[in-house]
């Protein structure tokens, strides 16, 4: 704790703890770690954490910090005077009311000062602490995020999951690991293939199956770099017709009846043009490579 010094006299503060019980935290944003320190009836525990685990570990008022409105100022932060981003200016939007009181309760002249952060040493590091409370809370998380906002991390919460963690991004959907990624993944393609068309779904898959030939034909070396480029400008165009066809979609002037049946030309095209390319008919006259 800082004292308040007067023109004329030193005002020294006494620190007692409520039932000798505070949380603390020092932040290691360079290797991505967090110290926490925690006092219970006296009793201090210390762990490792990666950094941002605090948030949804430690802090024992996320869900009233952590909305909606919170992400969704966070988008708009701008930087202040001093060319940084300052939590502040996302709290007094998503916390209104917690943020006026807590600018409030503040009394350097009380012999126990809410919302007041102090540091201590524990084992040669240096832990800004609190108490439970909810203002002493608030000071430690605004003091937490504008180090984390200075490294260029912003806490988000997964579109998946709904977990907490931090991202380099502000803006836009975020997931929080490589499961989520995958699982992400999948939902979105069982999504797809539940609102396209079949249309849609006559198209892929005959793209697939024939990009698919084009790879098992290019690593077994069975058909010549130019049949295999034939066979790519080909495929090329069947993804411009479709790009093409999918406007026409947006715009209400789709006969999905044409499309259907310019797919199955197409597919007639392409075997005409694989076995063009099989049976060495090639406009160059390459012979291939392979069996």
């Amino acid at each position: 704790m800082i004292p308040h010094w007067g023109m004329e006299r030193a005002r020294i503060m006494k620190v007692i703890f409520d039932n000798n019980s505070f949380v603390g935290i020092s932040i290691e944003t360079y290797n991505r770690r967090e110290y926490v320190i925690k006092s219970e009836n006296g009793v201090e525990t210390y762990c490792v954490e990666g950094i941002g685990r605090f948030l949804s570990d430690h802090f024992d008022f996320a869900n009233q910090i952590f909305t909606s409105d919170f992400f969704e100022a966070q988008k708009h932060l701008k930087l202040n005077a001093g060319h940084q981003y300052d939590a502040l200016d996302v709290l007094k939007v998503s916390a209104t009311k917690i943020i006026s009181e807590w600018e409030t309760a503040y009394d350097i002249e009380s012999t126990h000062a809410v919302g007041a952060l102090y540091l201590i040493y524990r084992n040669d590091r240096q832990y800004l602490v609190a108490e439970k409370d909810l203002f002493s809370q608030i000071s430690l998380i605004i003091n937490y995020l504008n180090k984390l906002y200075a490294d260029g991390l912003f806490p988000r919460k997964c579109m998946r999951c709904g977990s907490l963690f931090l991202s380099g991004k502000r803006h836009g959907n975020v997931l929080c690991s490589d499961e989520c990624r995958k699982k992400k993944k999948v939902q979105n393609t069982i999504h797809y293939y539940s609102v396209c068309s079949e249309n849609e779904k006559l198209y892929l898959k005959i793209y697939r199956k024939w990009k698919e030939r084009e790879h098992r034909a290019a690593d077994n070396h069975s058909i010549s770099e130019s049949g295999l480029e034939q066979l790519d400008r080909k495929l090329k165009q069947l993804i411009v017709m479709h790009r093409e066809y999918a406007y026409r979609r947006e715009e209400g002037r789709l006969n999905e009846t044409d499309w259907a049946a310019a797919l199955e030309n197409y597919d007639n095209e392409l075997y005409e043009l694989w076995d063009n390319i099989k049976s060495h008919k090639c406009p160059t006259g390459e012979p291939t490579r392979g069996k």
